[in-house]
């Protein structure tokens, strides 16, 4: 199962998220999509693959400014409470 597939079908209907926040997280998980070259599995749930994509955030720019750190703690957030 793709963690896209596990937003959409259990974690959105379990937890009532408004079609705004599905939108916010799908963002998240576009972004570890790009990271990872696929999109990301249940399997990816790994400390370690978790923490090289806030890594990776971290170092990236958008416009040529640094991404902001509410942004990367948005995507952690977001990646551990499905992981939870």
């Amino acid at each position: 199962m793709t963690v896209r597939e596990l937003l959409v079908s259990r974690y959105a209907p379990l937890h009532q998220l408004t079609p705004r926040i599905v939108v916010i997280y799908r963002g998240t998980i576009d972004q570890w999509a790009t990271f990872l070259g696929r999109e990301p599995a249940i399997s990816d749930f790994d400390d370690l693959e978790v923490s090289r994509f806030l890594q990776h955030c971290v170092s990236r720019k958008c416009a040529g400014k640094p991404i902001s750190a509410n942004t990367i703690a948005k995507h952690k957030a977001q990646i551990c409470t499905l992981w939870n």
